[in-house]
């Protein structure tokens, strides 16, 4: 029973780690790519839409997308797939 539970607290724990406001260092406007590479690793899927460039990184049951528009941030969005459908939401920064 206690190795269940030791279980259930380590999973919420990391289910609650990846919040907005583990991105202080994102600052719309301002943040590179580099940056961002420099601070989360490397995107497990880039999807480049002719200027526009999303870095997708993969957290527990959902994505996340960090979104630049000429070389610099402008939005954060979390992903969820929802019976085979993807849901984008846009999360706030601070």
């Amino acid at each position: 029973m206690k190795r269940l539970i030791l279980v259930m607290v380590f999973a919420s724990a990391l289910m609650g780690c990846m919040k907005s406001h583990d991105f202080d260092f994102l600052e719309e406007g301002k943040t590179t790519p580099k940056q961002l590479a420099e601070y989360l690793g490397e995107a497990s899927t880039v999807i480049d839409m002719g200027g526009t460039i999303s870095y997708v990184y993969n957290y527990n049951l959902h994505q996340k997308a960090f979104t630049f528009e000429n070389g610099v941030f402008i939005l954060l969005e979390k992903i969820t797939e929802v019976d085979g459908e993807y849901v984008f939401e846009t999360m706030e920064l601070h």
